[in-house]
């Protein structure tokens, strides 16, 4: 396998991602690709790269890798076993320092058949990568980023929160609500974010007066 990270999602992952969710066609294959010691050593790489530990590292956090994944394209093997096709998600624990953090990898195959990966927003939020990437303007403008004369921030934690009704007429998905917490220079803004899946997509809402403003310890 081999990795890369990437610091925005390419339009051939997009693609991938549009075909909806799925699962991994020989479970052994995958099984015994993700539990390759060599391969949970890049994984760890990569989660190590979410903005949330780059800001507040922990250095003598305890990670573990879990074996829980959210299949956005199905895994498909070829008949050697080497990785032909496939979309996922898989998560991370590290805990230490006071909290513990759900870190979160995009894994895709890239039209040449290598994997690549990088780091999604850290929590339990059911967006997949692309939603993510369009709701972050949403939350930035109800959390007022960016912060004037601040040259940082990030994404401190995601939280799914509850399902909030039934599906519109012709949609699968019920609509969500999460809490997203930003963090920058002098502050952290807690922005209750709203998705509605609809024909067309998922609409997303978010605003200034449901977001609620911390003061951040790290810049005290």
């Amino acid at each position: 396998m081999k990795f890369s990270h990437l610091a925005y999602i390419p339009a051939f992952a997009i693609y991938l991602l549009s075909i909806g969710e799925g699962f991994a066609d020989d479970n052994a294959d995958f099984s015994k690709m993700v539990s390759d010691p060599t391969e949970q050593k890049q994984v760890l790489k990569v989660a190590m790269q979410s903005g949330v530990v780059l800001n507040n590292p922990c250095t003598s956090a305890n990670i573990s890798i879990l074996n829980k994944f959210t299949f956005y394209k199905p895994v498909a093997f070829d008949s050697a076993g080497h990785p032909a096709a496939g979309a996922w998600k898989q998560s991370i624990t590290e805990k230490g320092c006071g909290q513990d953090r759900l870190l979160n990898v995009f894994f895709w195959l890239d039209p040449n058949h290598s994997i690549r990966a990088m780091p999604l927003f850290p929590g339990t939020t059911h967006a997949d990568p692309v939603l993510q990437k369009d709701a972050m303007s949403q939350a930035a403008m109800a959390a007022q980023w960016p912060e004037k004369d601040c040259k940082t921030g990030w994404m401190e934690n995601t939280e799914f929160l509850k399902e909030t009704g039934a599906p519109l007429d012709g949609v699968k998905g019920k609509p969500w609500d999460e809490l997203w917490t930003l963090a920058s220079c002098t502050k952290k803004a807690q922005v209750t974010m709203h998705f509605i899946p609809d024909k067309t997509g998922t609409t997303i809402h978010a605003s200034l007066q449901e977001t609620k403003f911390l003061p951040n310890k790290l810049a005290q």
